[in-house]
């Protein structure tokens, strides 16, 4: 573009600690003026997975929630937005 300096990348949150395979590409620009160096940050050696974050798992009342077939309900101010069946496997 002119007048600015353009970077841009295909990143997969994956390698930012995210547990999903997603890959997007980023566009980041400045104007040329700004004399701004962007680099984009470098990915972490070790990667997330779902068994990560659903490991140590608790219900509502604190409790150790173990594998099996549970029904979640997404609350947002009050109101039920989403009702459906979840499986957990640990």
């Amino acid at each position: 573009m002119k007048g600015y300096n353009l970077s841009f990348k295909l990143l997969n949150a994956h390698d930012y600690k995210v547990a999903q395979d997603r890959k997007r590409v980023f566009f980041v620009g400045f104007r040329k003026d700004l004399n701004i160096t962007f680099e984009f940050p470098k990915p972490f050696t070790k990667k997330r997975y779902l068994k990560d974050i659903i490991w140590d798992l608790k219900d509502r009342n604190n409790r150790q929630v173990s594998s099996g077939l549970y029904f979640m309900k997404l609350n947002v101010d009050n109101k039920e937005l989403n009702f459906r069946k979840t499986l957990i496997l640990k």
